[in-house]
């Protein structure tokens, strides 16, 4: 019996390595279809736009309508906005009666997911990666804006999951946004004192800046390890996203973490996760610090000049879960108080107590997509 222990340990570690680095199920394949073939698979009717920003980036549209419907939706268009690390891919991932945009454009909601520069489907390998969340609000969010008004020129809302909402305040801070009716935020705040988790130590630590040394882009795609560890493993996935994303606590569905693991994380630039540093380091919502001499040059100040929250004039609607470990309630709540007092039409915000920062995007009920949809429907 000693003789076959060996050989059977050996082929049993060659049948697992073939299983988790060469073999492919047909549903992994599926996953890694371009959005717009995986939606008409589903019979929706789904519609690529490419266009250029006024700085000359090259980005991708995607419309998208009722299922099983052969025209577009006419109803009122809203506008869906990638988070950090992630494709508009996330907003499609969960089961169809709990993703956002499946639902919204369900209900008839003509539906619009913006892929903004770096990411897969917005790719510029040649322009350089001289971008942030910044510019993804002032050229990028703004353009398609303009795009969706001359297919459908009803006043435009916008949802942003984490990042994507950082992206819309830009857009709406720097006066760039035109036709505008709602703005939805849910699962972000331009504050992080209180973020727990693997990701502010990260974003404390010299490692960017270090980085930022050798490239200039971060591109690591998503891994085959963790899409196989989130399938097979959910204790350990849930585990391990307790200290990234959301506490245990909450109701994400974790039988469908592979979907999101298999579509992240995304491109993003040096820039972008600095940005995104001297934000929560600073407390402040300001431009990209170059530094003084590069400011002086850009900005024409020493330093990097603020964002004017005052000059908003738009309805703004803050959704947040309390199991978040990035996006905390005490952070969301300044945030709140500090766009109450700008110029707002209305500020709003609303807490789900079973709900962490993923279950924007995998939940089990995704009962907040009813109050989005009351949102956008009030006039």
């Amino acid at each position: 019996m000693y003789y076959f222990q060996k050989p059977l340990i050996g082929l049993i570690i060659l049948i697992l390595t073939y299983l988790i680095v060469f073999f492919e199920s047909e549903e992994e394949k599926y996953l890694k279809l371009p959005i717009d073939t995986r939606l008409r698979k589903l019979n929706y009717p789904i519609q690529s736009y490419y266009v250029i920003t006024d700085d000359n980036f090259n980005i991708t549209i995607f419309r998208l309508g009722k299922k099983g419907s052969y025209q577009f939706n006419q109803g009122k268009p809203v506008v869906f906005v990638p988070q950090f690390l992630n494709c508009i891919d996330s907003y499609v991932l969960n089961e169809e009666h709990l993703s956002p945009a499946h639902v919204l454009a369900n209900y008839g909601f003509d539906i619009w997911l913006m892929s903004t520069r770096g990411r897969d489907y917005s790719p510029n390998y040649d322009k350089g990666s001289d971008f942030s969340f910044h510019e993804y609000g002032y050229y990028d969010l703004s353009k398609t804006f303009e795009y969706v008004y001359l297919y459908n020129p009803q006043n435009i809302s916008a949802i942003g999951h984490s990042q994507g909402g950082n992206t819309i305040l830009v857009g709406l801070a720097e006066k760039r946004l035109k036709n505008t009716h709602k703005m939805i935020i849910y699962g972000g705040s331009i504050y992080g004192e209180h973020a727990q988790g693997l990701f502010p130590l990260l974003i404390n630590s010299p490692l960017v800046e270090i980085l930022s040394k050798f490239t200039d882009k971060i591109k690591i795609g998503p891994s085959r390890f963790l899409f196989y560890l989130t399938k097979h493993f959910h204790f350990l996935s849930r585990l391990f996203f307790h200290y990234v994303i959301d506490t245990l606590e909450s109701d994400m569905n974790i039988s469908h973490l592979y979907r999101f693991a298999k579509r992240s994380p995304q491109p993003s630039t040096i820039q972008n996760i600095l940005h995104y540093k001297q934000m929560f380091v600073s407390g402040v919502f300001k431009r990209f610090d170059y530094g003084p001499h590069i400011n002086l040059q850009k900005y024409g100040q020493l330093e990097a000049p603020l964002y004017n929250l005052n000059q908003i004039e738009e309805s703004i609607h803050l959704i947040y879960g309390t199991h978040d470990v990035l996006a905390r309630q005490p952070d969301t709540q300044k945030f709140y108080q500090e766009l109450k007092k700008t110029q707002a039409k209305n500020v709003t915000i609303s807490e789900y107590p079973s709900m962490g920062h993923i279950n924007f995007i995998l939940d089990k009920k995704a009962q907040f997509l009813s109050e989005i949809i009351s949102l956008i429907e009030d006039d």
